[in-house]
């Protein structure tokens, strides 16, 4: 199993995804501004294992998190900050992962 990212390390991708979003919609961007959250470590209800994912931004019951395993972002379901009930199997940059389900947003609305 993949190691984890540090701190630093999901601050580091978290400036990069600024600049990719950034050169976005100012929607986009306004939406990004507004569910970005402090990086924090949350659990996972999903599976049967101890390890806990980075997540660094919240949108209508979706968080976005950093899969080590896969070593990727994507949406995960949660009920209650801390604890993701429902993830998926993703491997995108965190802009990209931001977009991309940003988009399904406005489509579903």
């Amino acid at each position: 199993m993949q190691s984890n990212l540090t701190l630093d390390e999901v601050n580091q991708e978290l400036a990069e995804a600024d600049v990719a979003i950034s050169d976005s919609e100012f929607e986009t961007l306004k939406t990004w501004v507004k569910c970005k959250i402090e990086p924090f470590k949350w659990k996972q209800e999903q599976y049967d294992f101890e390890h806990e994912f980075w997540v660094v931004a919240i949108l209508n019951g979706s968080c976005l998190y950093f899969n080590f395993v896969e070593e990727g972002w994507g949406w995960g379901k949660f009920r209650e900050n801390g604890s993701i009930v429902k993830y998926h199997w993703e491997q995108e940059e965190l802009g990209e992962a931001f977009i991309w389900r940003y988009k399904d947003q406005v489509t579903e609305s």
